[in-house]
């Protein structure tokens, strides 16, 4: 799907407002994922770069959602009662 990827940072935000509007007049030419953060835009910059793949790749809007994802985790520190140590 679509010839133009565009990524927004906040949904409901001014750049993602706009780029709604276009995708409501080009539904079949673009795709647009919000919640940009940094592991999106260095995978997918990766993937451009390194493959030789066109920018319509029909699943570069899910790997930037799946890259995203897979970049957000939830780091937990707990204290070694021995050697007060950290781990994590």
């Amino acid at each position: 799907k679509g010839s133009v990827l565009i990524l927004a940072d906040l949904k409901g935000g001014t750049p993602f407002n706009e780029s709604m509007n276009l995708l409501l007049q080009y539904p079949d030419d673009i795709e647009l994922v919000s919640g940009v953060n940094l592991p999106m835009l260095l995978e997918i910059g990766l993937k451009l770069s390194l493959e030789d793949i066109p920018q319509s790749h029909p699943k570069l809007g899910e790997f930037a959602y799946t890259t995203g994802t897979d970049g957000i985790d939830i780091i937990v520190v707990e204290e070694d009662e021995d050697n007060d140590k950290i781990e994590f």
